[in-house]
């Protein structure tokens, strides 16, 4: 019998909904993953994910309470 390993990425995502300190936690503990992930990234992955090297450095310049809008509602 054959068995077959894939490797997948992981993917971060927003944080559910919640409201006070506990979605602040998590809406910092979100964009912290998300950002070391977008700096682990090769070159296929930078171009995968249609951003400028500008943008993505950008984007982990950026301090760890900012961040997206999206998040913050």
């Amino acid at each position: 019998m054959f068995t077959t390993t894939y490797k997948t990425a992981r993917f971060v995502t927003a944080p559910a909904r919640q409201t006070g300190l506990v979605h602040w936690l998590h809406a910092l503990i979100a964009a912290q993953k998300s950002r070391i992930a977008l700096a682990n990234l090769d070159a296929a992955g930078r171009a995968d994910v249609a951003l400028s090297e500008t943008q993505i450095n950008s984007e982990l310049a950026r301090p760890i309470w900012d961040v997206p809008t999206a998040w913050k509602r």
